[in-house]
Order: structure tokens, then sequence, then C-alpha cells
């Protein structure tokens, strides 16, 4: 009889489970303090109030202690101070951090320029000028950094523009560009790799295979796969410096063919910008890459090359006048119909003999061979070539997993 006598008591209560409770009762009631405090709170100061201590906090700056225990005798938080302040106006002085004068902004301006005169752009941070400009404001100090930094970069893209040379190839099949391309790694950690061959006329991919890294031999095998296919090898090769194609086996399969291998300089990738700018539109296509599919498999990445080679395949580019790939590579003009390999050859091999001559150093040696190699295409009108800013986009390299 005891039990149903409590919930009585419960319900009569207005709330189950704490009897005595008055219904509607909280911890957050208005239930006032000694003094006329709220509980958890202040006492609700009037609207003219609060603004009128916001202007006064606003237009005078109190000293921290003070501010302190003005918000303790009225009861709030000196956040709420702060909060008054930013709410009212005040009248002559615009919102945000006041400019700084222009007087004040040239001084900084040279003060810096003295700094970065002395110890260089490179590496250089705010940090480094502020700890010796004690006295310059940190943020006209990092305006100023910025702007010259930004004026740098202006300048050096502006002498890239000028010195620029874009290289067109005249004809299908005379000058393939090859390189690899990173993928992902296999569970054991292994890395996986793509090698890209593509026509330098027509930009059709003429070879795509995934697998390990690959060495002198297995180049050699996707080059005869890739003439068979097409009829006939190029006359020149575009590869980089990777040690896959400067390996004897690929050079003496080079020679035995009379294909001239042409070499990018190091650090330099846009002498194969061709192959680049193909990884990186297949890569895209494939949707591999930065934000895309991890590939951890050779099943997975041929697969995934595969769809993106007929995706690309099928766009029509105006690089290529509207035109795709297999449709510029089957209506373009072929080498052969031009010359002949053998005459190619053999004057190449007299340029570079007579380039070497002067040639000293290791570097030397690469630029005289090159210059030669692109001197003998220009004199048998295989490639044209335009310097200027106009076709002189800078080629960047490749997004490396």
């Amino acid at each position: 009889m005891g039990r149903p006598r409590r919930r009585r008591d419960n319900l009569r209560a207005g709330r189950r489970g704490r009897p005595g409770k008055r219904p509607g009762s909280s911890c957050r009631s208005g239930t006032r303090r000694a003094g006329g405090k709220r509980r958890g709170g202040s006492p609700r100061l009037p609207l003219e109030t609060r603004r009128s201590l916001g202007r006064w906090l606003a237009e005078g700056a109190l000293p921290h202690g003070v501010r302190g225990q003005l918000a303790e005798w009225l009861a709030v938080t000196q956040r709420t101070l702060q909060h008054w302040a930013a709410d009212a106006e005040v009248e002559g002085r615009p919102p945000g951090r006041p400019p700084a004068s222009l007087e004040q902004r040239r001084s900084v301006l040279w003060r810096v320029a003295r700094v970065v005169r002395r110890t260089g752009l490179d590496g250089v941070g705010w940090r480094t000028i502020c700890a010796e400009l004690l006295d310059a404001p940190r943020r006209l100090v990092c305006a100023v950094l910025a702007a010259l930094k930004e004026r740098r970069r202006r300048r050096r893209r502006e002498r890239l523009a000028e010195r620029a040379v874009h290289t067109d190839v005249a004809h299908v099949g005379s000058q393939w560009h090859l390189d690899a391309t990173h993928l992902g790694r296999e569970e054991d950690g292994s890395p996986i790799q793509a090698e890209v061959l593509v026509d330098g006329c027509s930009r059709q991919l003429l070879a795509v295979t995934v697998g390990p890294p690959s060495r002198g031999a297995d180049v050699v095998a996707l080059l005869e796969a890739a003439a068979a296919e097409q009829g006939a090898g190029p006359l020149v090769l575009s590869t980089d410096n990777g040690s896959a194609y400067v390996s004897g086996v690929v050079q003496r399969w080079l020679a035995e063919h009379q294909v001239l291998s042409l070499l990018s300089l190091p650090r330099t990738p846009q002498h194969n910008a061709r192959a680049e700018r193909a990884i990186g539109l297949l890569k895209q296509a494939a949707e591999i890459g930065t934000g895309g599919a991890a590939i951890s498999s050779y099943a997975t990445g041929r697969a995934a090359l595969r769809r993106g080679q007929a995706r690309l395949e099928a766009r029509k580019r105006p690089v290529l006048g509207g035109k795709t790939s297999p449709q510029a590579h089957a209506d373009g003009p072929r080498w052969y119909t031009h010359t002949t390999r053998q005459e190619v050859f053999e004057d190449a091999q007299m340029r570079r003999q007579a380039a070497l001559l002067g040639a000293r150093t290791r570097h030397a040696q690469r630029r005289a061979v090159r210059k030669a190699t692109l001197d003998t295409l220009l004199h048998h009108q295989l490639i044209t070539q335009s310097r200027g800013s106009a076709m002189g986009s800078v080629v960047k390299r490749e997004t490396v997993l």
C-alpha cells in the first residue's frame, strides 16, 4: 500500500521521481540572491545603460585590472564588456584597425628593402625581418615582404616567358616522347609505375604499360612493340635522364635502328613537355593522383589507365584543330614521305661531333648535343620553333603520390 501512495504524492508534486518539487521550477529560475543578483547571472541592465557603458569603454581604454573590477561590480564577465564595447557606435572612428600612414609605409618599405638586399629573399620570413626591425609593425613588414616576393616571382615569370621556346613537330611518327610516372604501391610496399609513350605531332598515346620500375630491356621491348604496331620507329626519341633510358641496352638499340636520342637537361621537365602533359591528362582522366583512387595492384592500374586512355582519345582538343588524337594521327603527314632516316641520322651525327669540340664540361656537352639534334630537325623541316610568351607556358612537374 505504501508504493501507490508515493506515486500519488509524486503526481501531486507535478514531477515523477522527485517528490516535493514544485511544477515548473528549475535551477535556472529567476530566484534572486542577496543583493539583487540573479542566480547564475547578473541583474539585467537597461539597453540604454549598456550602450552608454559600451561607448565609454570603446572611447577610452581601461587597464586590465580596472576592467576586471568593473565586471565584478556589474556581476558580468569581461567578455560581456568587450561585446558591449564592440556593439557601441563610436562617432568619428571607422570600424577595424586604423590604416598606417603613407610615411610609415614608406619607412617600413625602405628598411625592409635594406635588410633584404643584405640577406636576400630566399628563405627569409617576417620573423627574420622583425628580429632586426624591432619597432616596425609586423603587419606592415609582412605586407612589404609579400609584395617584394610577388614582384620577384612576376619578373621571373616574365623572363621565362621571353626566353621560352615552343617546338612543334611537323610530321606524325618523327618524334616520340617517353616518360614514366608513379601510380601507387602494392601491399608489400613495392612501387607501381607506368610507362607512357606519346607521339609528338598527334599527341596520340602509342603505348601505356603498368608494372614495376622499368629497366633497359623493358624500354626496348616497349619500343619494339610500338614500332611493330606503327609500321616504323621514330626518328627521334625524347626522354629524360632516367637510368632506364640512358642505359647501354637502350642506347645500343637506338643506334642500331638509327634513332636519335634527345635527352632533357637535368631538372628541366619542359624539354619533354609532350610526355609530361600526356601523363598529367591521362592520370586526370583515369582519376589517379591527388583526390583520386589509390592504385594497389597492377591489374587495377591497367584498368584505370585503360579507361583514362579511352576518355582522352574521345576528347576533341583545340591544339589539334578540334580533332581527337586518333584523327590527328591518321590524317597527319608522315615523315618518310619527306626525308629518309639515314640522311637525318648521319647529318645529326656530324653536327654532334662538331658541337662537342668546344664543350669542356659534362653540362656543356649535353647542351651541345641537344642543340645539334634540334638544329638537324630544323634543317630538315621536321620541327618548327617559336620564341616568346605566346607559346611559352611553363610545364610543371607531374604529381607523384
